[in-house]
């Protein structure tokens, strides 16, 4: 796992599913999932994500969580098995990805992703802000921000043709651009959602 990044101090390997079956031992305690988040062990970690109760889970730790998330393995979890069910997702979603910290951009993408795939309604003045910062982090040089907010872009255009038409119109100017990865990233990005909503229409 160091070798690709994942530079934990304490790592005992044990995978998502036992880790699972673990958390399903204890009732949701806000104490023990804080115990946990403040541990350096990757599987500490990840047993915080499931532990934390749903219910009272303010926003200011929210805020706190996501800024000492460790690495984008963390974060995942975190949107999988919290973030996506607190009442105010979507506007930790689109505070994230204003932020001025790549990793917590990352997470903010992430988040919006699972809200996304699962057809959660984004409001219009959210959605404009997310399409007015998704191109430049589609840029970035941290592989983990740009892979998020590509994946996060196709997702919203597989709604349907409208949005797919709003998608590309984000990154238009990648079309002709003379750096081939732009080029190679629009024709992702029309590739895939052509190919879903054609598959989707009757």
């Amino acid at each position: 796992m160091r070798e690709k990044g994942l530079n934990y101090s304490l790592n005992f390997g044990v995978s998502i599913p036992q880790l699972k079956n673990i958390a399903g031992k204890f009732s949701r305690n806000h104490e023990l999932a804080e115990y946990c988040r403040k541990s350096k062990s990757r599987e500490m970690n990840i047993l915080a994500t499931l532990l934390y109760p749903v219910d009272g889970f303010s926003s200011e730790t929210a805020d706190e969580c996501v800024k000492n998330i460790p690495t984008t393995e963390i974060a995942r979890q975190y949107c999988m098995n919290l973030f996506q069910y607190l009442p105010y997702a979507e506007e930790k979603a689109i505070s994230w990805i204003t932020h001025e910290s790549v990793s917590i951009r990352t997470t903010g993408y992430l988040l919006l992703l699972r809200l996304l795939a699962k057809n959660t309604p984004v409001s219009k003045e959210n959605e404009r802000i997310f399409l007015s910062r998704v191109k430049d982090d589609s840029e970035s040089d941290y592989f983990a921000l740009k892979e998020a907010s590509i994946d996060c872009l196709k997702r919203y255009g597989r709604r349907n043709k409208a949005y797919a038409e709003e998608a590309l119109h984000c990154i238009s100017d990648f079309e002709k651009s003379s750096d081939p990865a732009k080029k190679e990233y629009y024709e992702a990005v029309k590739f895939d959602l052509e190919f879903y909503l054609d598959i989707k229409s009757p």
